[in-house]
């Protein structure tokens, strides 16, 4: 029982790491977005 907390608390961190890099990559294209279209 122990074992499984210990994985679904892996997954959980997993997938909000996953979540934060999604964020991320949609602020950093914005951002290019915003120097292609002001240069």
């Amino acid at each position: 029982m122990k074992d499984n907390m210990k994985i679904l608390h892996k997954i959980k961190i997993y997938k909000e790491e996953k979540s934060v890099k999604k964020v991320l990559v949609k602020v950093l294209d914005k951002r290019r977005y915003f120097v292609d279209t002001s240069a």
